[in-house]
């Protein structure tokens, strides 16, 4: 327990001087909110839902949320096609891909989003490429070689984390999904040999293609986690719950729930101040008069508070208004001196009772009220009285 010098002095009608600054304003408690899963897929639903993909072997990019482009760097062609035997190939390049949805779900621990891309047009656009006289150039195909990609889709699977005081991810994993398709209808003869040769070319790009694009989107969408964790930190259901001042520190999942664990100011209410008690250091003693009663007032804190607070004295009267600060988790002796009024050779019975006030958190006053504190002071006759011989 720390004890704090003499602080005033004060007779019945004066006033009680201010209480010392105890200590300054004390930050964070920690405490775990339950968050339901459904509310943090939809934050990240709602963090998702205005990215948009765009795969082209001009630009591909994300467009992230507030309008800007990061660039996608997709391979150009991303299948070369080489005829045996001949100085001739057909490059294959991304043509359009764009997404018109995003989806996001939970499974147990992970929330799983999937992307899905629209079916309009040929996705993938075939060049015919030739050598003549020691140089490559453009040539005509004998057939439509254009491939589209059908129902498209990437899934993203990751695990809620902490992230610089808010919510993002970790342990993202993406997986590509689409059918190919040669656009012409000779691929779909019975001939086995031309069958077969569509076939190996749309199985050589899926297989090229795949792995690009799940690694390319996988290392952009950990680049977002700054725009995806401001994004989830203010979706109505994550703010609703925690508020975006407060810091996260960790993410666990708990049945239907992920468990947020957070830093946030200290909720001052009616329990902050745990105790105050109020004491004469003795309870009777002998004094000419006027006396000075010492008291000592202890206050034992939960937070850091500051706050106004008074004396009141046996005769109803009161001290005037004090300010006091305490600090967090302390316990803090203070003495206070008053002065007795008395008439010589009389024992006069005195008690005092301290009262404090603070605002909470919520905007509320709380109290506290100290127990009484009584004393007896016999009063002397002063030797200014006494005969003089």
């Amino acid at each position: 327990m720390k004890r704090r010098a003499l602080i005033a002095t004060a007779s019945l009608t004066m006033a009680l001087s201010s209480l010392p600054m105890l200590g300054s304003p004390s930050y964070a408690e920690t405490v775990n909110i339950p968050v339901p899963k459904a509310a943090v897929a939809t934050a990240f639903n709602a963090a998702f839902s205005s990215t948009k993909v765009r795969l082209h072997k001009d630009e591909s990019y994300i467009l992230l949320p507030n309008g800007q482009k990061k660039p996608l760097d997709t391979p150009d062609p991303i299948y070369v096609f080489d005829f045996p035997g001949i100085n001739r190939n057909i490059e294959y390049s991304l043509n359009d891909m764009n997404t018109h949805s995003i989806q996001a779900t939970v499974n147990g621990n992970r929330i799983n989003t999937d992307v899905f891309f629209e079916n309009q047009g040929e996705e993938i656009k075939a060049r015919c490429r030739r050598k003549l006289f020691g140089k490559w150039g453009d040539c005509s195909l004998d057939m439509e070689r254009d491939l589209h990609l059908d129902n498209s889709s990437l899934s993203l699977s990751l695990v809620p984390a902490a992230y610089k005081g808010s919510i993002a991810f970790t342990d993202l994993s993406t997986k590509f999904k689409t059918d190919v398709r040669i656009a012409n209808k000779t691929c779909n003869t019975v001939l086995p040999p031309v069958k077969q040769i569509c076939e190996a070319i749309e199985g050589k790009i899926k297989k090229t293609m795949t792995p690009q694009i799940e690694q390319k989107v996988a290392n952009s969408f950990n680049e977002l986690k700054p725009e995806i964790a401001d994004k989830v930190r203010n979706a109505a259901g994550i703010r609703n719950l925690i508020n975006p001042a407060w810091k996260v520190t960790k993410v666990t999942s708990e049945g239907n729930n992920f468990i947020v664990t957070v830093e946030r100011p200290d909720q001052i209410d009616g329990s902050s101040v745990k105790d105050l008690s109020l004491r004469p250091i003795q309870t009777q003693f002998t004094s000419t008069c006027p006396a000075k009663v010492k008291l000592d007032a202890t206050i034992q804190m939960k937070h850091t508070v500051a706050g106004t607070g008074f004396l009141t004295y046996e005769n109803g009267q009161k001290s005037n208004t004090f300010n006091w600060n305490a600090k967090k988790g302390e316990a803090v002796t203070s003495s206070v001196t008053r002065t007795f009024e008395g008439s010589p050779g009389t024992t006069s019975n005195g008690s005092a009772v301290m009262q404090i006030q603070w605002k909470g958190s919520d905007g509320k006053t709380y109290e506290k009220t100290s127990n009484k504190a009584t004393f007896s002071v016999k009063c002397t006759q002063s030797a200014s009285d006494k005969i003089k011989l």
